[in-house]
């Protein structure tokens, strides 16, 4: 869900408005932590989003065996 190109100057203005305010990482999703709890959510994104590692099942089974 990767919106940024496709907004207006002003939309973009307020999404990082919005992220300012709520006091979040401009850039990212929220990184929350808690004492004695870790959690761990890994992403990539390649250009233009597409879906190199995932394309063929084989290349996700390497993937995921690497």
């Amino acid at each position: 869900m990767y919106e940024w190109r496709k907004m207006s100057q002003e939309k973009r203005e307020e999404v990082l408005r919005l992220r300012r305010q709520s006091r979040v990482p401009w850039h990212s999703p929220p990184h929350y932590s808690e004492p004695g709890v870790h959690f761990y959510h890994l992403t990539s994104a390649c250009y233009e989003h597409a879906p190199y590692i995932g394309f063929l099942p084989e290349r996700m089974a390497d993937f995921e065996s690497g």
